[in-house]
């Protein structure tokens, strides 16, 4: 939480008051049927608030570990195993990142437009059967146009007192991908090299869809924490707790979230009073 004011943290109380029913001087935690706040959020503030964190997805991306591959494939002329290592994410763009609401289902649907990336890998290979010919090298891929369309739905974490995005499923796309391989020496090497680059393709396909869509499912639930508070302290006391307390109800065009909206001590004479010290950053 950042600094707050004595008058600015005052003034929240008692706004916060006045939309809490009978939130006076309960003299403990009353039940959240009871008293609560709802927040709003449109699909264009939800976007705008995603907006922002496209910036932070891309350089995430950028940083995730990917694990190496490896596989098993007849390729028709040879059998071989193969292994992907070393895969590195270079640089991520991202056009734009959206949802829109679905009603009946209570879920978002999550759109992530025309990202590009480009990667680095080492690759290695080794024919199963006789003459067992092995080659290895590295490579480079570039991928553009990639889209997700995923659908989110929440659960409650308990423990947290907050929602979570959870895609139900989601459908990838990429418009073009263009992978080139260096070091093969081998005669076998430029035998399979087309089929082997078609394996690779489909390999990174499946991989990147899961690694993204990880990711941006971490930044809707990013989106969802940053408007969560937990406590605003005043002279000691706990004035303010704005936690989730459920999963948020899906309106044709706003989602809308509920918070505990619990209030302590805001009846009190506050002539003479002094602002609080150490709040809590």
């Amino acid at each position: 939480m950042g600094m707050w004011g004595g008058s600015q943290l005052l003034l929240l109380c008692i706004l916060v008051s006045a939309l809490c029913s009978g939130c006076q001087n309960h003299g403990g935690r009353p039940p959240a049927d009871q008293h609560r706040l709802s927040m709003a959020m449109s699909t264009k503030g939800l976007n705008d608030a995603l907006k922002a964190l496209v910036p932070e997805l891309a350089d995430v991306v950028g940083q995730l570990v990917i694990p190496d591959i490896t596989g098993h494939v007849d390729l028709g002329i040879a059998v071989i195993d193969y292994s992907l290592s070393d895969l590195v994410i270079n640089q991520v763009t991202i056009d734009s990142l959206l949802v829109e609401t679905m009603v009946e289902t209570q879920e978002l649907e999550v759109l992530l437009n025309n990202a590009g990336i480009d990667m680095s890998f080492s690759w290695e290979f080794k024919q199963e059967g006789w003459p067992y010919v092995g080659d290895d090298g590295t490579g480079t891929a570039v991928l553009t146009g990639l889209s997700l369309d995923a659908e989110s739905g929440f659960v409650y974490d308990e423990v947290c007192a907050m929602p979570e995005a959870l895609f139900t499923q989601f459908n990838g796309q990429i418009d073009n991908m263009s992978i080139h391989l260096d070091g093969g020496a081998s005669p076998l090497y430029n035998l399979i090299l087309d089929a082997f680059i078609e394996v690779i393709e489909d390999d990174f396909e499946d991989e990147l869809f899961e690694i993204l869509g990880g990711a941006v499912q971490d930044a809707i639930n990013t989106m969802i924490t940053n408007g969560s508070a937990q406590y605003a302290t005043m002279d000691g006391i706990d004035a303010v707790n704005l936690r989730y307390i459920d999963v948020p109800t899906i309106y044709d065009g706003y989602a809308v979230l509920q918070q505990t909206g619990y209030c302590y001590d805001i009846a009190v004479d506050w002539t003479g009073h002094t602002a609080p010290q150490n709040l809590p950053q």
